[in-house]
């Protein structure tokens, strides 16, 4: 299941939002790793939802969750690829947010917790229905 939003700075480019696929995982602990995020140890380990966004072939962005036979989810392993532009950055990870969210409330999970340390990104997600649960690092979850 592919999904395809406009890209923020120009009409004519698409970012896409896939499922993250075995051909990622080398490029995904890269972005990771560069965000200071302690990558997984194995493809294995991104069992679960992981969705990367992608342009022009380059991943922008990655964000996992890990989801069993509860209704809730717990995300980890996001970062964006936009380090120098924290507009740009907070907002592919909002549509990875959001794109998650689609893909979780199909398969039936009602809430979701996610962890953050951008305070910019912290704010987005409780404009957009997040309740922060912890205040360092910011732990917030959303029902779905």
């Amino acid at each position: 299941m592919n999904f395809f939003i406009r890209d923020y700075r120009s009409c004519r480019s698409n970012l896409v939002i896939r499922p993250c696929t075995a051909d990622d995982y080398d490029n995904v602990c890269k972005l990771l790793s560069e965000n200071g995020v302690i990558p997984p140890k194995e493809m294995s380990d991104l069992a679960g939802i992981c969705l990367v966004a992608e342009k022009d072939k380059e991943i922008q962005g990655c964000i996992w969750a890990l989801t069993g036979q509860s209704t809730q989810a717990y995300v980890g392993y996001f970062a964006t690829n936009y380090r120098t532009d924290s507009l740009k950055a907070n907002r592919v990870g909002m549509e990875l947010v959001k794109h998650l969210e689609t893909v979780l409330r199909l398969y039936g999970i009602k809430r979701y917790f996610f962890g953050t340390v951008n305070k910019e990104f912290k704010e987005m997600a409780i404009k957009y229905g997040a309740v922060e649960a912890y205040k360092n690092p910011y732990i917030l979850w959303k029902e779905v």
